[in-house]
C-alpha cells in the first residue's frame, strides 16, 4: 500500500480522482524517492541490529534507514532508556557517546505507514507529491535545455528528481 491515498494525489496534481495512472505514478515516485535517499523502500518496518563500537563515538550509524521511531536500545543486554538517545534517519546519537569494546542491541522501526504513526514527515509528503505530479504530467522525457542555433537539446534521465524535491529530501539522504 502507498504512503499516500491515490485521492490525495489527485487533488494534489489537478486531476481526476479516476486518472488512469494514479497508482502507477505514486508507486514509481516511492521507488525513486527510496533509491534517491539510498533506502530499500519507504514502507513501515521493524529491524533489530547488534553493532559493535571500534573506537568511541558520538553517534552510530545505522546498516539501514531511513529510522522514523526508536523502539530499545540495551548496552551489553542491559537497556537502556531510549529517551537517552537522539534518533536520526541514518544514525543514532547519545550525548555520552559509545565506548569502544562495547556491543549495543538496536530495535527501531523503519519507514511510514498511510495510517500508522509517526506519520510521514510534510517535506517527504510534499516530496512524493511532486514526484508522482510530475510523472503523471510530464512526457516520457524531459527538457532540461535547448539551443536554436545547430540545435541542440539536452533531456533529463527518466529517473532524475526535480531540484526542489532533491532539497525536500537532503535530510533524509544516506550519508
Amino acid at each position: 500500500m502507498s504512503l499516500l491515498s491515490e485521492e490525495e494525489l489527485a487533488a494534489f496534481a489537478g486531476v481526476a480522482a479516476s486518472h488512469p495512472r494514479l497508482g502507477a505514478a505514486l508507486v514509481l515516485s516511492e521507488a525513486l524517492v527510496a533509491t534517491w535517499i539510498g533506502a530499500e523502500e519507504l514502507g513501515r518496518r521493524e529491524l533489530s541490529w547488534e553493532l559493535s563500537v571500534p573506537r568511541f563515538r558520538r553517534t552510530l550509524e545505522l546498516p539501514q534507514g531511513p529510522a522514523s521511531e526508536l523502539l530499545s536500545v540495551s548496552e551489553e543486554g542491559e537497556a537502556l532508556a531510549v529517551e537517552d538517545f537522539a534518533l536520526r534517519p541514518w544514525s543514532l546519537a547519545r550525548p555520552d557517546g559509545f565506548r569502544p569494546g562495547r556491543s549495543f542491541q538496536i530495535t527501531a522501526t523503519l519507514g511510514w505507514a498511510r495510517d500508522e504513526e509517526p506519520p510521514l514527515p510534510g517535506p517527504l509528503r510534499q516530496a512524493l507529491l511532486l514526484t508522482a505530479a510530475e510523472r503523471l504530467e510530464r512526457p516520457a522525457s524531459r527538457l532540461l535545455s535547448e539551443r536554436l542555433g545547430d540545435h541542440a537539446v539536452t533531456y533529463a534521465p527518466p529517473d532524475a528528481l526535480p531540484a526542489e524535491v532533491a532539497a525536500l529530501l537532503q535530510p533524509w539522504r544516506r550519508p
